[in-house]
């Protein structure tokens, strides 16, 4: 039972995911309040369609990351 002041987020860890990250961020949008995308070295628009697609006045504390080591 979710309360009136509980959040729900959900976190991506991506890498060159431009031809699903759009999709996903909206998907998950539809589910929680808020969507942390992890990039671990992308060298396509993984981030740049992640943050298009997640731009929510209810979601104020939308993060984009980029990790300093990839992961494998």
């Amino acid at each position: 039972c979710k309360r009136k002041n509980d959040m729900i987020s959900a976190i991506v860890i991506a890498k060159n995911e431009e031809r699903n990250i759009g999709a996903c961020v909206e998907a998950l949008l539809q589910l929680t309040d808020d969507v942390i995308v992890l990039d671990s070295g992308s060298i396509d628009r993984t981030i740049e369609i992640a943050k298009e697609k997640n731009k929510f006045p209810s979601s104020p504390s939308q993060e984009f990351v980029r990790l300093p080591i990839p992961l494998v």
